[in-house]
């Protein structure tokens, strides 16, 4: 069983802090979250939200709601958070952010969210020197919705009934997988979890109400957009490339998005039956699997590298 180390509190803390939610299966994923960043040169805190039980990457020592580093991982200080609230999690995102800045993290300047199913790839420093623009966004995998969208009049309407106006126009949809904002800019939050309470809290519970011609389709990422739309604070988008939605690109991250996630995916029998290769989101994954957290044990990382490789040969040899 792995060991950690309790750190102090009182010790001086890096200038950012991570975040994310998981529960079930996706405990992978934060794994491999967390060794990604860990690669990108991220040295600081990583709150992890929680229902359940702790993962046993964590180890032994892991308890909740104190702050620990893995051997493995100096630097990176882990701290496990039960969430005892009924919502979502894809609803709880701005919450968790705003503790981490009022609760957690109070000597640090900048936040970041991440989904649980994200791969960065890219330096650290690019995302520190990116909130300095403005709230860091990403356009999601369809992203053009132009000012006129009638979802845009329904969001618009929804924010005024809670007290905020819309005030800039946008022509993209953005993707509620990362946000990232220095703490002077957390009023951004304070507004989208404002617009997001105000549908109430049974609302709250569910992930959507229906279809693309809801408006309310995705509900965390449409009150995100609405937020952006009626927010003070600067933001700062760059496109779906940077979050690997386009094939080929050069990108900042990988966003699994969709299902099943890489980690339970069966790579060959899927290439076989239904026609799909891996995607790059899959062969990222198993990169990040075994440092500094180590995710699998020795045997069942090479079956699951090979199911991997037969998967991407075959898929190659069909074309």
């Amino acid at each position: 069983m792995t060991e950690t180390k309790v750190v102090s509190d009182q010790a001086g803390q890096p200038r950012s802090f991570v975040c994310t939610l998981y529960e079930g299966h996706y405990h992978l994923g934060v794994g491999a979250l967390l060794n990604s960043l860990y690669r990108s040169g991220f040295r600081g805190e990583a709150l992890i939200g929680f229902r359940g039980k702790l993962p046993s990457w964590a180890g032994a020592g892991a308890t909740v709601g104190i702050r620990f580093e893995l051997p493995s991982a100096p630097g990176l200080g882990l701290r496990f958070v039960k969430i005892q609230d009924r919502m979502h999690f894809t609803n709880y995102k701005p919450t968790f952010l705003l503790r981490g800045f009022e609760e957690f993290c109070l000597g640090a300047e900048v936040g970041f969210y991440f989904d649980p199913d994200i791969l960065v790839r890219c330096g650290w420093d690019f995302f520190e020197k990116w909130v300095e623009v403005g709230v860091a966004l990403c356009e999601d995998m369809f992203p053009r919705m132009p000012p006129t969208h009638p979802h845009r009049a329904e969001w618009a309407r929804h924010a005024a009934s809670a007290g905020c106006q819309a005030r800039r126009q946008l022509e993209g949809y953005l993707n509620g997988g990362l946000v990232g904002l220095q703490r002077e800019h957390k009023g951004f939050l304070e507004i989208w979890k404002k617009l997001l309470d105000a549908l109430g809290p049974e609302a709250l519970t569910r992930y959507k109400f229906g279809g693309r011609d809801h408006f309310l389709s995705s509900m965390d990422q449409d009150m995100l957009n609405a937020t952006a739309m009626t927010s003070v604070e600067p933001i700062s988008v760059i496109g779906p490339d940077a979050m690997g939605f386009f094939p080929g690109a050069n990108s900042l991250m990988l966003h699994a998005a969709g299902s099943p996630k890489p980690w339970r995916k069966r790579m060959l029998w899927r290439t076989l039956t239904l026609g799909r290769r891996p995607t790059m989101a899959d062969r990222e994954f198993y990169v990040h699997t075994q440092h500094p957290i180590r995710l699998f044990s020795k045997p069942a990382f090479f079956f699951r590298k090979l199911d991997l490789r037969l998967g991407c040969a075959i898929g190659r040899y069909l074309g």
